[in-house]
């Protein structure tokens, strides 16, 4: 599929080290609304099912996503918000920690694909962060342009992202190995292979915690680091060109979904046009037998996995109808039932999403494999 750059798009991301006061919470809505920025990731807000709705209606300047831990926590809680009209996302897939948020934005020309995350951090969570990413995979994967973005709470390079500068830190092996497999690229490090600049500031230590990864054929332009007062952690803006896929359909190799031969009712459709054209005799030759039955094999397949898709998405519909249903409830009546109620769909969807991610990963692996051959 061929691309072609469409319009600059400018994102921010910005650990606010908690949100539940309401005038820090508004002083910081302030200033994310002066910010040149068009979307807006936020780590660390410490939101919970029960105040999102509050903090929705608070944020006036475009559509906004809080994702909470489902545990009574102060930790955690990563948030996108919107500033443009002409930009609408849906959440696809997030974590039941609070720590992963992913949608996809859509736009006039483009559609695009932005996970943020908030990484487990400190001396004590270095296996949590380890797993972190080693888990993420899913939650990333995407046929669209994608963004990687949060705060990710380790660094790749101690002598570069940390001062002062170390040479024993361990350096986070199942991030390097997520990226690499993805083919994503330090944004920063990419415009600035030998350049320090930190995100985030302790008072004996400074380091680059906050980080975007785009793929390759995403167009880096620009950095901005923003000292604010409201956290230990800089607000960073990204500008970058993002690839549209163009109209030019290109053909794939046939592939068979595996899951729809287990359908009793398709397994019996199959056996009935395969038994019927092997015995039919207005054919001309063995090899237009072949190619007839084959053709009416691959139609009998594509019906059936429309079919097993859009019942997919119906389910995953009700569901999450369900769950805002169940949201609200909460809301009016925050007891133990309900609660537990709600997070018994939130598992079974979140479940769901990981499931179809993970189908989506290998379908792509084995077009790259396949790509390799072709070359």
């Amino acid at each position: 599929m061929s691309l072609s750059v469409a319009v600059d798009i400018i994102i921010a991301s910005y650990n606010v080290n908690g949100l539940r006061d309401q005038v820090k919470r508004n002083a910081v809505f302030h200033l994310l609304g002066t910010i040149n920025a068009q979307i807006i990731l936020l780590q660390e807000t410490h939101s919970s099912i029960l105040n999102q709705h509050i903090w929705q209606n608070e944020w006036s300047l475009g559509q906004s996503l809080f994702h909470s831990t489902t545990k009574d926590t102060n930790t955690s809680g990563v948030t996108i918000l919107l500033k443009s009209k002409h930009l609408y996302m849906k959440s696809i897939a997030n974590d039941l920690n609070g720590r992963v948020l992913t949608v996809n934005v859509f736009s006039n020309n483009q559609n695009f694909h932005i996970t943020n995350i908030y990484a487990p951090s400190g001396k004590r969570n270095r296996t949590q962060n380890h797993y972190f990413f080693e888990y993420l995979y899913p939650y990333i994967y995407s046929k669209n342009p994608l963004i990687l973005a949060g705060d990710f709470n380790c660094i790749e390079n101690p002598l570069l992202d940390k001062y002062p500068p170390t040479k024993t830190d361990p350096k986070p092996q199942t991030l390097i190995t997520l990226t690499t497999n993805l083919n994503l690229y330090d944004t920063y490090r990419t415009l600035h292979p030998t350049q320090t600049t930190y995100t985030h500031h302790a008072p004996n230590s400074q380091s680059r915690l906050d980080r975007f990864y785009v793929n390759p054929t995403s167009i880096i332009q620009n950095h901005v680091f923003i000292l604010t007062p409201f956290s230990d952690h800089d607000l960073i803006t990204l500008s970058i060109a993002l690839p549209s896929p163009t109209n030019h359909k290109t053909s794939h190799p046939w592939k068979n979904n595996i899951n729809t031969y287990k359908i009793i009712d398709h397994q019996t459709q199959l056996s009935n046009v395969i038994n019927n054209e092997i015995q039919s005799d207005n054919h001309s030759s063995p090899l237009q037998k072949w190619l007839t039955t084959k053709n009416k094999i691959r139609i009998l397949l594509k019906t059936q996995a429309r079919n097993v898709a859009r019942q997919k998405t119906l389910e995953n519909i009700k569901t999450q109808q369900k769950l805002y249903k169940l949201r609200d409830t909460i809301t009016a009546n925050p007891n133990t039932e309900n609660f537990k109620n709600c997070n018994s769909y939130r598992k079974h969807l979140h479940d769901q999403f990981l499931k179809d991610a993970r189908c989506n990963l290998l379908k792509h692996k084995a077009d790259l494999e396949e790509s390799k051959i072709s070359l």
